[in-house]
């Protein structure tokens, strides 16, 4: 029997939909896969077209030729190439808290990382489920993945921002009096300040060096603030709390009538003051009572001794 070689076939993908290739021209080219046969046309040039269903990545196909006296070539045995690129990687959220990139994949998949210059590397398993070690990142950091496949096929590239969930540290907040109308301190830059006074609330953002001013109304001495920080991402910081500070100096004392008999100086002041009597070089202390009253013992001193009373919260 007089036959030609088999067919000359060109590459075959998974995109494929016309298989050509070259064979003796005149000649019938039948293309079977499975139980299925197509076949195609041939041109007087040998070239010859055949269409088929798409077929998957590692499907066999056997290819053989027909001349004008049914004598039938030895078959060609080709395999469909993988041309497919991966699906993008699904990537979890990440946080400047994490040192493991995760998610998903095409099974078997080789998953890289690139974060600026450099790049991990891992493959996914079976389920196509990987995890990366990378070092710790700064909130806002590019982190890019891409998947490769067996094939070499790439996907596109999947990219995740580093996510803020450090929260702040304590903001610094200077003392406040009472004779204060602004809590000033320091804290993370750009970030939010709240400050609580009771139930009344007052906010402003920190300059990029982390000052910052609110102004406030006036306090009672011993009223206490609570200062926190909150920053882009959210994150609160514990609170910073102050207690007002005193800083107005209490009315001059309100003296009682001194005789030179009397054995003491009475009179009346800001609750818990401190008493100071001044007689010559002398000196004599006592402290107020809660209501303000106040009583310093003294010695009786002649008529026209100048006595000093002063007042010391």
């Amino acid at each position: 029997t007089d036959y030609n070689g088999p067919p000359k076939v060109d590459e075959v993908s998974d995109k494929t939909r016309i298989i050509t290739g070259t064979t003796e021209g005149g000649e019938t080219v039948k293309v079977k896969i499975g139980t299925k046969t197509y076949t195609g046309t041939t041109y007087s040039n040998g070239v010859f077209k055949v269409s088929i269903p798409l077929q998957s990545a590692g499907t066999t196909m056997a290819l053989t030729s027909t001349d004008k006296m049914g004598n039938v070539s030895p078959a060609r045995t080709i395999t469909v190439v993988d041309k497919t690129a991966p699906l993008m990687p699904r990537v979890n959220y990440l946080t400047d808290r994490m040192t493991v990139v995760t998610g998903t994949a095409e099974p078997g998949a080789t998953l890289t990382v690139t974060i600026g210059t450099e790049t991990y590397t891992t493959k996914a398993d079976n389920n196509g489920a990987f995890a990366i070690d990378i070092p710790l990142q700064k909130p806002g950091t590019k982190i890019s993945a891409i998947a490769t496949d067996a094939a070499g096929n790439t996907s596109y590239t999947r990219t995740r921002t580093v996510l803020d969930r450090t929260r702040p540290s304590v903001p610094k907040v200077n003392y406040v009096t009472d004779k204060a109308t602004v809590v000033t301190g320091e804290t993370e830059g750009g970030a939010t300040i709240t400050v609580m006074i009771g139930t009344e609330i007052y906010k402003t953002q920190a300059d990029s060096n982390g000052m910052f001013s609110v102004s406030i109304p006036l306090q009672k001495v011993g009223t206490r603030i609570s200062v926190r920080a909150t920053d882009a991402g959210g994150n609160h910081s514990n609170l910073r709390t102050v207690t007002v500070v005193d800083k107005t100096a209490p009315s001059a004392p309100t003296v009682d009538v001194l005789t030179e008999q009397s054995t003491a100086v009475t009179g009346q002041t800001e609750g818990g003051a401190y008493i100071t009597v001044s007689i010559g070089t002398q000196t004599y202390t006592a402290r107020a009572y809660s209501n303000g009253t106040f009583k310093v013992s003294i010695p009786k001193q002649s008529a026209g001794t100048r006595v000093n009373v002063r007042s010391t919260d």
